[in-house]
């Protein structure tokens, strides 16, 4: 006999709202838990190392803020580093200002205009890098100082002068090329 669901008499249905699948059993279901559970674990495991060994991109990002790199970069534009590339003349990088500038620990970008072994001197109405003008002193800048930029040091400008706090701007106030240095410890990379 066959009721109005289409069994026959001998199967039996399982009751309204059962969870209970036909042939499956208890056993079973214990061992999907665990499956998916494991499944859980690899993928968990596997997004934690990622991350522990530097899979995490975004350390290398940055957005600018301010105008001292227009018009090469502009407020509020993304940019990336490569904390591995070599700094050299030309070079823009992010680093953290140094003790004895404005902002202490602060991130900024500028483009390096001088590094180890190059002299800096500040004569003449302009910033000198081994002999040739780099830029134009500000109209407040004690001039006369010249030094070399030590191992390990840069100096660095940003491209919009006349609102850029940078070493030159910071070796004018103390009237010393070498309190503008940057050293290579606080960049954290070139700007790709």
């Amino acid at each position: 006999m066959v009721d109005s669901r289409g069994a026959g008499s001998g199967d039996a249905l399982p009751a309204r709202g059962s969870r209970r699948i036909a042939g499956g059993s208890r056993a079973g279901d214990g061992a999907v838990f665990l499956r998916v559970l494991l499944a859980c674990a690899v993928v968990v495991s596997i997004v934690f190392f990622a991350w522990a060994l530097g899979g995490d991109e975004s350390e290398g990002r940055y957005v600018v803020a301010g105008d001292s790199m227009s018009p090469t970069l502009v407020s509020g534009q993304e940019i990336e580093v490569d904390p591995d590339a070599p700094v050299q003349v030309g070079s823009v990088v992010v680093f953290e200002e140094p003790e004895g500038w404005r902002n202490p620990g602060r991130v900024a970008v500028k483009r390096v205009v001088a590094v180890a072994g190059d002299t800096v001197s500040l004569h003449g109405g302009g910033l000198w890098v081994n002999g040739r003008m780099v830029a134009a002193l500000p109209g407040s800048c004690v001039s006369g100082d010249e030094a070399t930029v030590p191992d390990g040091g840069v100096f660095v400008v940003g491209d919009n002068r006349a609102v850029s706090r940078d070493s030159m701007t910071v070796a004018c106030g103390s009237g010393s090329v070498l309190d503008g240095v940057v050293s290579l410890s606080f960049v954290r990379g070139v700007v790709r």
